[in-house]
């Protein structure tokens, strides 16, 4: 996903609106958070379309300036982040990769996310080493299978990007599991996967995340 970074320099002169975009699209990235990054890259559509002595043109600055609000909300989360550990299928350096990601972590709950940033045919959400480690963070909940809880789904596409959202909550309205499946600008096949489970206790937590340990064969990072 070079082009992200690519994205930066084809932006143009400097200004205020183009570090906007550029800002979205790399900290996206970094935070592996497509939907920031897909929302600098349709700032960066607008930039280079709509004129500055365009009559729209202020749809351009009103867009980058509720952009930056979201970055700056961002920003402030990921200096609250706690990272506390993390285990990959393998060492490599380069992200985005092609092998599954397990990161506990705390943000306002603590969360375990199952990442896949890269895959490219849907039997690459099958393997097995997931399911495992999948199935013992759903044995945590009182309902394993998820069947008893809202499921919400939304379909959305952007810069001709689909992103397929599945929320999971609570009888409470609290949110359980949330699922990002989304495709990739750069690529007619390759796809990335985002699985997030949430807790309130870190007794729990923890039990799910040693699943997660015995699943990967207690693998460091």
């Amino acid at each position: 996903m070079k082009n992200e970074f690519d994205l930066v320099n084809e932006l143009g002169p400097a200004n205020w609106l183009d570090a906007v975009a550029g800002e979205a699209v790399l900290l996206g990235a970094l935070l592996r958070d497509p939907e920031v990054e897909i929302l600098g890259k349709e700032l960066a559509k607008m930039i280079s379309e709509i004129r500055f002595d365009d009559d729209h043109f202020p749809e351009v600055e009103a867009y980058a300036k509720g952009l930056e609000k979201e970055l700056a909300k961002k920003l402030e989360e990921r200096e609250h982040t706690v990272f506390i550990d993390s285990v990959r299928q393998s060492e490599q350096e380069r992200w985005p990769t092609r092998v599954w990601e397990y990161d506990l972590l705390h943000l306002k709950r603590y969360q375990i996310w199952l990442n896949l940033p890269v895959y490219d045919n849907p039997s690459d959400l099958e393997d097995a080493e997931k399911r495992k480690a999948e199935e013992a963070v759903r044995q945590c909940f009182s309902d394993p299978s998820f069947a008893s809880y809202q499921k919400t789904v939304t379909r959305v596409v952007n810069q001709g990007q689909l992103f397929i959202t599945t929320l999971y909550h609570d009888s409470e309205g609290k949110l359980l599991r949330k699922i990002v499946n989304h495709e990739h600008a750069d690529s007619l096949t390759a796809k990335g996967w985002l699985e997030k489970f949430y807790f309130d206790d870190f007794v729990t937590a923890m039990e799910a995340w040693r699943g997660v340990r015995r699943a990967t064969v207690d693998r460091k990072k």
